[in-house]
């Protein structure tokens, strides 16, 4: 089975940090691959960061 970047991919935890990959619909205003990431600080305040790539987007350049 072959993954790809824009495969949906749930959030899963790693040493106070997180992200999630999820394809954007078919009726988006721009179709791509919505990227969410989180992580805590240490008083435990929650950052989220969403970022849009078009699905051309090389893996490379998102990372």
């Amino acid at each position: 089975m072959t993954h790809h970047h824009y495969d949906r991919r749930a959030p899963k935890k790693s040493q106070g940090f997180s992200w999630g990959r999820f394809p954007t619909g078919p009726h988006a205003l721009v179709p791509g691959v919505e990227w969410r990431l989180f992580r805590r600080d240490l008083t435990g305040r929650l950052h989220a960061g969403l970022h849009l790539f078009p699905v051309e987007t090389e893996r490379s350049a998102i990372a």
